[in-house]
């Protein structure tokens, strides 16, 4: 309820309930490197030209998943990688047609027929009349001051540096997205290429106007959960266990460790917990299951013995999760040593959609090394300063059941000289928070928690719309997860579901 004066009489005014508002402003989304990659891809069947750097490969720091694009400008940096890639696509497709429609060879059948697919590329829709009569002034133009296969590089050039190429629009018609860009967003969101001929075809005769139709095309496009890209690039990046390559560890001292395998090793898991459990329960799937895929080149950092040459499914129940994976534990450690505090940051933020505050900038936390002290002890005495306890108890309690590991992801007892403690306290998770005895004990309750189930939907919302949520939000959320928990956990029928809702299909206009 607002209450307001008005004016200077004294007056109470009682402004009326105003509901939630279900739908998202209108916005450009900038293309992700893969869905850039996938752009250009159909212009080069025998393959792109060599060496091209392609644009916006380098994630920024604050962007939670490779989605984050939405920004509507560039860099410096982007506009040098854009004009780059634009020169070498330009020029390698050129080089590469005997057929420009040059000169008085420029009829509408030539600009169809050699520049059609190019344009229903780059917009990923079917080039118009009208869209090729545009091409052919610009053609024009650049003829009168470059030779005729000059001006084709230049004018496409200019085509790979416009708005209409690197931005997906999301403006919508009269507050209704449009076909084109209802096509182009599930076609780019799951499939992380342009429209199918499908999908252009549906666009072109308006049969994409329904939520039924979407909702349809989206079931088609998730009929095969564990080969659709998004969802396996979702898990990789929420779940970071491919960052096991990240952490530098000593090859003399540990000549076994191959962390690209130990990154397979968890790839194959979660290709099959897709395909098993993506209809029913996949997030319990992943931090419960204790099928395990081990090779001969990694049994070592399994602590496993393996009989066979080749790698194997195995229940390992030791393991409980992805994150008891030697692939996670890795990407969360230090080179020579275990990092609890940054596991458990990743449990608040990953898993409950917690927040932990920033550090002050300028500070650099030390923990004391100490003979005879586990990690945990040291860190213990750290955080026990007032000015780092606030912090560290949000973090800390939830990563201790992970020291059952060493940060090379093999289990252990002892820990610079001292006996590992796992028990720690669950908290922010609702029903199920209270002491837990280890990893294990850790991750079924955290499976349980009505939070963690909130918070799954959270992250696919934040993968599929590529940005953070917001307050306008608020309402599809609850909405989503309600759907979530009445369907079984079924994650397919949730990416559904936030295709074919009006928070998605509907645009609400932009207030000053």
């Amino acid at each position: 309820m607002v209450v307001g004066v008005w004016g200077c009489t004294g007056e109470i005014l009682v402004a009326p309930a105003v509901a939630p508002t279900c739908g998202e402003a209108p916005r450009l989304k900038r293309l992700s490197a893969a869905e850039y990659q996938t752009k250009v891809a159909p212009l080069f069947p025998d393959g792109g030209p060599r060496g091209l750097v392609v644009p916006f490969s380098q994630r920024r720091r604050t962007d939670l998943f490779s989605t984050w694009a939405g920004q509507a400008s560039l860099s410096e940096y982007d506009v040098d990688d854009v004009w780059s890639a634009a020169d070498a696509i330009a020029t390698a497709w050129t080089d590469a047609r005997p057929q420009l429609c040059t000169g008085s060879a420029r009829t509408p059948s030539c600009l169809r027929a050699v520049f059609g697919p190019l344009l229903s590329a780059l917009w990923s829709r079917t080039a118009t009349d009208a869209d090729l009569s545009a091409l052919a002034t610009s053609l024009d133009d650049a003829e009168r001051e470059l030779p005729p296969k000059q001006a084709v590089v230049a004018t496409l050039r200019e085509l790979l540096m416009s708005p209409d190429f690197l931005f997906r629009a999301e403006l919508g018609v009269e507050g209704r997205l449009s076909a084109v860009e209802v096509a182009g967003a599930l076609a780019f969101t799951l499939s992380e290429a342009p429209p199918d001929a499908r999908l252009l075809q549906l666009a072109d005769t308006g049969a994409l106007e329904t939520a039924e139709a979407v909702g349809e095309e989206a079931r088609r496009l998730l009929a095969r959960p564990a080969e659709v890209p998004a969802l396996r690039r979702f898990l990789r990046e929420l779940l970071q266990y491919e960052n096991a390559t990240l952490t530098q560890k000593d090859a003399k001292a540990f000549p076994f460790h191959r962390p690209s395998e130990l990154i397979d090793d968890t790839e194959q898991v979660v290709e099959r917990l897709v395909t098993e459990h993506a209809r029913a329960g996949l997030h319990r799937a992943l931090l419960t299951s204790d099928l395990v895929y081990v090779r001969p080149s990694t049994a070592q950092s399994w602590g496993l013995t393996l009989s066979t040459d080749a790698g194997v499914f195995l229940h390992d129940r030791t393991r409980a999760g992805v994150l008891t994976h030697p692939s996670w534990l890795v990407a969360m450690s230090e080179p020579d040593h275990n990092h609890l505090v940054r596991r458990g940051r990743f449990v608040r933020e990953r898993l409950l959609c917690g927040e932990v505050p920033m550090l002050p900038g300028g500070v650099v936390p030390e923990v004391e090394k100490k003979p005879g002290l586990t990690f945990r002890q040291r860190l213990e005495r750290h955080s026990s300063d007032p000015a780092c306890a606030g912090c560290h108890q949000l973090m800390d309690p939830l990563g201790m059941g992970f020291e059952a590991w060493d940060h090379l992801g093999r289990a252990q007892r002892e820990d610079n000289g001292g006996v590992v403690v796992t028990r720690g306290e669950l908290g922010g998770a609702g029903e199920v928070d209270g002491p837990y005895d280890d990893a294990r004990q850790l991750m079924e309750r955290l499976a349980g928690s009505p939070e963690v189930r909130a918070c799954w939907v959270k992250q696919v919302f934040r993968f599929v719309r590529g940005r953070d949520v917001g307050s306008a939000d608020r309402c599809e959320l609850e909405r989503l997860t309600r759907a979530y928990e009445a369907s079984g956990e079924d994650t397919v029928a949730l990416l559904e579901a936030m295709f074919a809702s009006d928070a998605f299909l509907n645009r609400t206009p932009v207030t000053p």
